[in-house]
């Protein structure tokens, strides 16, 4: 009897682990680029983060028009730039929502070109850093997969607005999707992350017909990708220019792996309590995401040490669910205890709703 031929497939070699080496870092080798809109807290924040790294640059890059002298004094550079206007992308309770993408690109390059140092952090004008924690993050991940190098080295995003699905109840993924709120990392490497993606057009920013319209992650948003998956897409096409994903409901499983593996191997994920991160704006936002995967969708920097232990080192020493510092955990604590408490009030703020149309109903009675 012959023996059948069986075709005997060769096992797949696992990517190379490769090291980044130590660096030495230290806030005189920083540059603060502090982008967009100057808002009524941008000077406060520029004093904390003055005050939190003494010897960084700060560079304020906005638009052009006539400012207060004082954000001349505290800063090292300030830059105007010409604002390239923003588009509707949806409407929310009847209220328009912005695109920014365009002016967060124009303000962010700018600041990068004005910058000296060589190491960048760029910030919002409505956020700042509390603390200089940032600084002990840079070299605890240092291992990465030779295969999916976009980077010289790590840049550190928080966990807010890193996604990889949707918190809709549909939970559709969103690949390509770091925080574009606060990144710090050389300054080469954010010139890729934000100098790769040129100006979209007006249809891309917020007129948009999905090539699949019943897998829109986020059904109200009419644009071609969202503001962070345009910005890191181009990033890594740059260097892998075979990528293709034509618009944000055009993914499969081929691309949500690579998505992935980019991610995990060219970003330190923070939760905003690890490094002080903090707005007024986003307050709510911030605590959501500092509940350790109490946000679905989110990438956590739980969610992302586990997977650096599995995939890259089995030694590491989980900083996310080990004790960690005090802050983090009074910060943690804290908010798993107000969580509920303050969900429940705001389903009960609507019994006063009848109360405040009865008072101002009256007051305008009176005024008539």
């Amino acid at each position: 009897m012959k023996s059948k031929n069986r075709t005997i497939s060769k096992p797949v070699a696992p990517p190379k682990v490769v090291t980044n080496d130590a660096e030495n870092l230290s806030a005189r080798n920083i540059s603060f680029v502090v982008q967009g809109q100057i808002q009524p807290e941008t000077y406060t924040f520029l004093q904390a983060l003055r005050r939190n790294f003494p010897e960084a640059e700060l560079v304020l890059s906005t638009w052009r028009g006539k400012y207060d002298p004082c954000f001349r004094r505290i800063t090292d550079k300030m830059i105007y730039c010409k604002d390239p206007g923003a588009v509707v992308c949806s409407y929310y309770r009847e209220v328009a929502q912005w695109n920014n993408l365009n002016r967060q690109l124009v303000t962010t390059m700018a600041g990068l070109n004005a910058a000296s140092r060589p190491f960048v952090a760029k910030v919002r004008t409505d956020f700042t850093l509390e603390n200089s924690t940032l600084l002990s993050f840079w070299n605890r991940y240092p291992k990465r997969q030779s295969d999916a190098l976009l980077f010289r080295h790590r840049i550190i995003v928080p966990s807010l607005y890193s996604r990889v699905y949707s918190d809709q109840p549909t939970a559709l993924p969103v690949p390509f999707h770091p925080s574009d709120m606060f990144a710090f990392g050389r300054k080469d490497d954010m010139r890729r992350f934000f100098g790769s993606c040129p100006l979209l057009t007006e249809k891309e920013l917020g007129n948009w017909l999905p090539r699949f319209p019943n897998r829109v992650p986020y059904p109200l948003c009419q644009w071609r990708w969202a503001p962070e998956q345009a910005i890191f897409y181009y990033a890594a096409k740059s260097k892998f220019p075979g990528l293709r994903f034509d618009d944000w409901t055009s993914f499969n499983k081929e691309i949500l792996t690579v998505s992935k593996k980019l991610l995990m191997n060219n970003f330190i994920f923070v939760n905003p309590c690890q490094i002080g991160l903090f707005s007024y704006k986003h307050r709510d936002a911030l605590r959501g995401a500092n509940l350790h995967g109490d946000w679905p969708g989110l990438i956590t920097n739980s969610f992302f040490e586990d997977w650096y232990k599995a995939s890259l080192d089995s030694d590491l020493v989980v900083h996310s669910k080990n004790k960690g510092t005090a802050a983090e955990r009074y910060e943690l604590h804290k908010e798993r205890m107000l969580y509920p408490l303050k969900k429940m009030l705001r389903s009960l703020g609507w019994f006063a709703e009848p109360f405040a149309c009865l008072w101002y109903g009256a007051k305008n009675i009176y005024k008539r």
